[in-house]
């Protein structure tokens, strides 16, 4: 028999943090905590406001927004909002049927479907006869309402922005 030394030495495990698996395992709650983050940051930079402050308030405005829709069907009113690519001057084109007289200025509210921080009212004002000029910002990428009306009287229509530049105004029904 040989006397020679046994060379072989136990094998040298490596330190944790050069093994695969405690990595993996490290990653799992890690990836959570991260994603939370996010989730957090993202519902903090834009919260979500109510469309309608006050439903009540709403609920009883209805039969007096029906009314005005009603009065603009009997009036024969139709419309149509051309509006500019980027905001800027937008147009409001009305025809009576009846041959009704229009007001001096018609009352524009554009509102944003999901953001009630984004809505805009303005006034337009006549620049020839049935045809009114606003100036408006720049509308954020959305769908938006668009109502047109007087004391009396409401037009309704729908636009997607961005993408189209007109929309035709009607009584609702």
């Amino acid at each position: 028999m040989s006397s020679l030394p046994d060379l072989r030495s136990p094998a040298i495990e490596p330190r944790w943090y050069r093994q695969f698996w405690p990595w993996v395992l490290i990653a799992l709650p890690a990836t959570a905590v991260v994603a939370s983050l996010v989730t957090a940051y993202l519902a903090l930079r834009a919260p979500d406001g109510l469309v309608v402050d006050d439903y009540y308030k709403e609920g009883l405005a209805i039969n007096r927004r029906y009314e005005r829709s009603l009065a603009a069907q009997a009036l024969g009113l139709e419309g149509e909002l051309r509006l500019a690519g980027g905001g800027g001057t937008a147009e409001l084109v009305l025809k009576a049927a009846s041959g009704a007289a229009l007001p001096d200025t018609v009352r524009l509210q554009l509102l944003h479907a999901t953001r009630a921080g984004l809505d805009r009212e303005v006034d337009a004002r006549r620049s020839a006869p049935g045809v009114y000029t606003v100036n408006l910002p720049a509308l954020a990428a959305g769908h938006w309402s668009v109502q047109a009306g007087a004391a009396d009287w409401r037009l309704d229509g729908v636009i997607e922005i961005p993408g189209e530049t007109r929309v035709s105004l009607r009584a609702a029904r």
